[in-house]
């Protein structure tokens, strides 16, 4: 590395964040750039959140063929054999052209200006779903690079620093065991990661609460930032377990300081009983995760079992927070309406009224700024199991090759360029697998850029967010579950009393003349077992599952058809 010499050209990038120097991200770059040398390309190997892409970023920073740009092509080794050999030629004439020190070659028919200083390099996940093994043919053209396991202490120490941490080292420490004693004692689910991204999901969520509440103990703001974490990812059997590990770490805190916002809360309140839905604490509790995971997650996943309330979970935290903008909006319309009138009456009596009443309502305006920041939500859905992929993210006309968008792509432009000030939700509704999901990894990292096959590039904007709703993660592959945020809806919980409380307070109000019916109805379910007796493949017969509600819901169907 000392003795390779490459071209800068000194272009101004604008306050980017750098990467934390591990000493894996020290052999990483020496490795890279003895592939430069040589006239080859990087390909960094290893699980998801390792560093791969980022590492190969952050060198780049330190110009393809024309430009004498570096390209980086992310999971290179999801694209079909058939593919793989024609890029593989591609890129093999372009290092040829480069190490003969050509000025001029001749790609794909065309004859293009030689740029010295491009680069190509690939970066993969062994083992997940959907990939495949590189041809001989490619692998020479590369050096691969192993990032394994990465120096998560250190990461966290200096990410904690530079957010203004004095005890970073004890916290880092903290925060990684944490994360290395759950991934020993407590179970094994789909939906749990302990990765690199888990880790930065904490210190970003600290980060904001130290921003919001810079004279609590820097102790008491992480450990309510791994609660916030990962709390909603876990199962009912793995939260005491988890609460005695961070009980062990953090023997000295008491999460009692820093409190759910109680506006939030009471305007949550408020929507249920609008909407005629019952009040249950733990279903209010996952609103307020849901919500707290989504600023600090770009990509949410709410999984669970039918019938466990994931759709009205989200719908209704979308009516709470319009609500809550609609309350803002009409608070400032107000403020501005009370300041107007005291402008145009003092306007008429001497000057310096004038200045007091519009000092007063650009006062007024800016209190109610600070009350709630929320503006609303829209939120759009879509299945796109019922969907192929070329009607999902769009396809060439194979006789016309006219582009056609997508629904997925059309919906996300739609949310990216809207002005409003409101968030905006791409709800998928369905299973997720490898099959679609993958080719929104780059929407779901750090890049925040849905990437078409017309070659178009989306930007996902600030407010923005992509949450998927499905029962299992069983076809998922880690590399999607490291990046969004997790939400689980414990079926249990929920049980079947909200529905029969809901059923009987409805026909009250709408027909009092059957309350003997609704009598029968209790009786029916207080012969309901507290345990569910179903039983399947993956379950114990006194495993609690989805049976209970089922029955619940249909017999009030049934009930209702007979009346």
């Amino acid at each position: 590395m000392i003795l390779m010499r490459l071209q800068y050209g000194y272009e101004y990038l604008g306050n980017t964040s750098r990467l934390v120097i591990t000493p894996l991200t020290e052999r990483c770059f020496r490795t890279l750039m003895g592939a430069l040398k040589l006239h080859l390309g990087g390909a960094p190997e290893g699980p998801a959140g390792t560093g791969k892409t980022e590492t190969c970023k952050d060198l780049a920073k330190a110009g393809l063929a024309q430009s004498g740009a570096w390209a980086c092509f992310d999971e290179f080794n999801r694209i079909q054999l058939s593919v793989l050999s024609v890029v593989g030629q591609q890129i093999q004439t372009i290092q040829a052209a480069v190490a003969r020190k050509a000025q001029r070659f001749i790609f794909e028919g065309v004859d293009l200006v030689l740029n010295p200083s491009c680069t190509i390099f690939i970066t993969m996940n062994p083992g997940y779903a959907g990939r495949r093994e590189l041809p001989d043919s490619l692998k020479v053209l590369f050096r691969s690079v192993a990032m394994m396991v990465p120096d998560y202490v250190m990461i966290a120490k200096i990410v904690l620093f530079s957010m203004g941490f004095i005890e970073a080292d004890s916290l880092a420490r903290k925060i990684i065991d944490t994360y290395r004693l759950c991934s020993e004692q407590l179970s094994t689910q789909h939906h749990y990661d302990y990765g690199m991204r888990a880790v930065k999901a904490v210190l970003q969520a600290a980060s904001n609460l130290r921003l919001l509440m810079p004279d609590v103990p820097e102790a008491q703001v992480v450990l309510r930032a791994i609660r916030d974490v990962n709390l909603p990812k876990f199962v009912a059997q793995d939260v005491p377990l988890f609460e005695g590990i961070v009980q062990d770490l953090f023997p000295s805190e008491k999460d009692n300081t820093i409190t759910i916002d109680p506006a939030l809360m009471t305007a949550i309140q408020k929507t249920l009983e609008e909407n005629n839905l019952q009040d249950v604490d733990w279903f209010r509790e996952k609103m307020v995760q849901l919500y707290n995971m989504v600023l600090i997650r770009h990509g949410v996943i709410i999984v669970g079992e039918p019938l466990s309330g994931k759709t009205k979970a989200y719908q209704t935290l979308a009516n709470t927070l319009q609500q809550k903008g609609r309350k803002r909006r009409l608070g400032m319309f107000k403020a501005m309406a009370k300041g107007v009138s005291s402008f145009l009456l003092m306007f008429f009596v001497v000057e310096a009224g004038l200045r007091i009443g519009l000092a007063t309502a650009l006062d007024k305006v800016g209190r109610e700024r600070k009350v709630g920041e929320e503006h609303g939500v829209q939120y759009k859905i879509i299945n796109p199991k019922a969907l192929t992929l070329g009607q999902l993210y769009g396809a060439y006309d194979p006789f016309s090759h006219e582009w056609s968008d997508g629904v997925l792509a059309k919906t996300f432009r739609e949310m990216a360029v809207s002005g409003s000030e409101e968030r905006r939700w791409l709800v998928l509704d369905g299973p997720v697998d490898a099959v679609w999901v993958e080719n929104l990894n780059t929407v779901l990292d750090d890049n925040k850029k849905l990437c078409l096959m017309s070659g178009e590039i989306i930007q996902m904007p600030g407010k923005m967010s992509v949450i998927f709703e499905t029962c299992d993660l069983e076809e998922a592959s880690p590399a999607t579950v490291s990046r969004c945020g997790m939400i689980y809806m414990e079926s249990k919980e929920l049980g079947w009393r909200p529905l029969k409380k809901h059923y009987e307070i409805h026909k009250k109000r709408k027909e009092p003349v059957i309350e003997m019916f609704t009598k029968d109805i209790g009786t029916y379910f207080r012969l309901l077992p507290s345990k569910s007796t179903w039983s399947s493949k993956n379950r114990s017969e006194t495993d609690d599952g989805p049976g209970d509600r089922v029955a619940s819901s249909s017999t009030l169907e049934l009930r209702d058809e007979q009346m």
